[in-house]
């Protein structure tokens, strides 16, 4: 069977492909041609596997916004062998991009508000939902200097998680890349105390609203004038 069978995209598909690049980009932080590969593979690979294999109605990955049904998608891959094989084959990215596309809608329900109301009078809460945060360091020796050099206190605006939080928040901080990896064009050498600072997750946030990222500045300024 063809898995590499290109499938013309609706707008509606190319939309979420275009969110989904944009956060293997500005938050996973990868460069160059890899989020092409891993959105090719979830777009043709997965999707004509998922229709053999689990579900023949399945269309394409960009149509279901359940992470939930993606983990049961992937439950259902790991113990298949030709999966496996032809996982392999190809470097692992088909597996990565399931698992980065399920980060993704993760990613998005935790950040992006809701825009509209439901119209009914009651609510319902209590269905599970699985959050997580997933931070990439290129280098961990280099954020351990970073940090050593600068301390667990935010460079925007001087939370420690420490101070908040007891013992549980001892050494714990974000560190965010100053230029983001991307633009980097390739491999470089990180200087923790130029390339990198020490960010709180609130500012960590914030900094990314916008791409190209805000500087740690103009974040300032932002608090002060608010």
């Amino acid at each position: 069977m063809v898995y590499s069978k290109v499938e013309p995209l609706t707008p509606s598909q190319e939309r979420t492909r275009e969110e989904f690049i944009n956060y293997l980009y500005n938050v996973v932080g990868r460069k160059g041609k890899t989020p092409i590969h891993l959105t090719e593979s979830l777009e043709r690979r997965v999707s004509v596997f998922t229709r053999k294999h689990v579900d023949a109605s399945f269309t394409c990955a960009y149509d279901y916004q359940d992470p939930t049904l993606f983990e049961m998608i992937l439950g259902k891959f790991k113990d298949n062998v030709e999966w496996m094989a032809y996982n392999k084959r190809n470097g692992g990215n088909q597996k990565s991009s399931l698992q980065h596309y399920i980060n993704f809608l993760r990613y998005r329900d935790a950040h992006e508000p809701s825009t509209s109301l439901a119209s009914a009078d009651t609510y319902t809460e209590g269905s599970i939902t699985y959050i997580h945060a997933v931070g990439y360091e290129r280098n961990q020796e280099a954020r351990n200097a970073c940090i050593q050099h600068y301390g667990c206190r935010c460079a925007v605006c001087g939370f420690d998680f420490e101070e908040a939080y007891g013992n549980i928040g001892k050494g714990f901080i974000e560190v965010h890349h100053v230029i983001p990896i991307h633009e980097r064009g390739g491999e470089y050498i990180v200087d923790p105390t130029k390339d990198l600072r020490p960010l709180c997750s609130n500012c960590h946030s914030m900094i990314h609203r916008r791409n190209p990222v805000y500087s740690i500045d103009e974040l300032k300024q932002m608090m002060k004038k608010d």
